[in-house]
């Protein structure tokens, strides 16, 4: 994070602290460049433990994957979003298909 600027102003003085975010509100400089190229690996991992057996559950899959149940569920929902995958049936007893 950038150091505080102290600036003078006509009746004493001003600081400027930088907070890491950019204008927008991002935050600036914590996100890993290779960030897309996980993503994109992650959602094929994914989809190769679907392939190898479509009745995995989220929570199979986070254990597979070594990650947290919440985050298989966005990875598959993004899947889902993409068109990649879609559950048929219910969640106990349904399964996974890929659309190739």
């Amino acid at each position: 994070m950038p150091r505080p600027v102290f600036e003078n102003i006509s009746d004493g003085f001003q600081v400027v602290v930088f907070d890491g975010y950019d204008e927008k509100g991002t935050e600036k400089g914590n996100v890993p460049e290779n960030v897309v190229n996980n993503v994109v690996e992650n959602e094929l991992k994914i989809i190769e433990f679907l392939n190898e057996n479509n009745t995995f559950s989220a929570k199979a899959l986070a254990n597979k994957m070594e990650m947290t149940e919440r985050t298989i569920q966005r990875y598959l929902k993004t899947l889902g979003d993409k068109g990649v995958v879609r559950r048929i049936g219910p969640a106990k007893g349904g399964h996974w298909e890929i659309n190739k």
